[in-house]
């Protein structure tokens, strides 16, 4: 999910560098994730 929403935030803005642009929103999506799943398995994991 990650790759496919970095490539359509990249074709909604209009923005002078594509690379860092999908480079900074890769980034987020990857911490977003872990994050988020870090804290499910914390909440939702086996004692």
């Amino acid at each position: 999910m990650g790759s496919v929403g970095v490539l359509a935030e990249a074709a909604k803005f209009a923005s002078t560098s594509v690379n860092s642009f999908i480079i900074l929103e890769g980034s987020f999506y990857l911490i977003n994730g872990a994050i988020l799943g870090t804290l499910v398995g914390i909440i939702y994991g086996k004692d």
